[in-house]
């Protein structure tokens, strides 16, 4: 289910989505942005807010996806696998 959809220019946002099955949670932060280390600084703050914000999904072990129109550089790989480490985050 998607929760909403903005439509903007040629491209169009998913703000939050989440797709369920009976064993996870996913939430997809889409972004329109094509430098993957900005696409991710855009989607972290609000996956996070997402999956931990309400008490009751704290301990859910969502998986979160950050989705960008431009290709992932081994700098963003780095960043992104060094702050889901860090952190104990399932970031993807």
């Amino acid at each position: 289910m998607i929760d909403r959809v903005v439509s903007h220019q040629d491209s169009v946002l998913a703000n939050l989505s989440h797709l369920t099955t009976p064993h996870r949670r996913a939430l997809i932060e889409i972004k329109a942005n094509e430098d993957a280390r900005l696409a991710i600084r855009e989607a972290f703050g609000q996956l996070l807010e997402y999956a931990y914000f309400d008490p009751a999904d704290r301990d859910n072990g969502d998986q979160l996806y950050i989705v960008g129109q431009g290709p992932m550089t081994p700098e963003a790989e780095d960043f992104l696998s060094h702050i889901s480490s860090r952190f104990g985050l399932n970031v993807t």
